[in-house]
């Protein structure tokens, strides 16, 4: 169990590594950005090709709804979190 529980802690770690955070990112002309609305996200960046939607501890006794939406666009994978209605997060990383 114990090297179960590592070799997950690794891949997770390797596969973060290769992700960057960004605030922003250039769609069809149009910026989305961090705190634009789920709205303003799906009418410059169109339809994702994927998403999930998960629950999120806020450490509150709390959870959220959170929402990936995974764009490709040229040779690079955005992936946006959407919390309450919100983008909350932008990450990306090269194919």
């Amino acid at each position: 169990m114990k090297k179960l529980l590592i070799a997950s802690v690794l891949i997770s770690v390797f596969t973060l590594a290769n992700a960057a955070e960004t605030s922003s990112f250039r769609v069809n002309g149009d910026i989305v950005s961090v705190g634009d609305s789920v709205g303003v996200l799906f009418q410059r960046a169109g339809k994702p090709k994927s998403s999930y939607t998960y629950q999120v501890d806020t450490g509150r006794n709390t959870t959220v709804t959170a929402t990936d939406f995974y764009y490709e666009i040229g040779n690079e994978i955005y992936t946006v979190t959407v919390r309450e209605g919100k983008v909350f997060n932008i990450s990306w990383e090269r194919r």
